[in-house]
């Protein structure tokens, strides 16, 4: 999933404008500290697996979409 979720990132941020590219990123990037700070637990992912779905179906599309041509 995270790596569909990066490749994804790959097809929208041409698409977003450099605030929502801050928008989009911040929480990718600093979401995982707290990982470092405490014990994990399952439950943490939680709140940042909406977004990593969302952009591994992105690429999942665009996979699509190239085979179809």
């Amino acid at each position: 999933l995270t790596i569909l979720a990066i490749l994804g990132i790959r097809h929208v941020l041409p698409i977003l404008t450099a605030p929502q590219r801050v928008i989009l990123l911040t929480p990718l990037l600093t979401y995982p500290l707290i990982y470092y700070l405490v014990p994990y637990m399952p439950r943490y992912r939680i709140p940042m697996d909406w977004m990593l779905f969302l952009l591994a179906g992105i690429e999942i599309c665009g996979w699509i979409h190239l085979h179809k041509r």
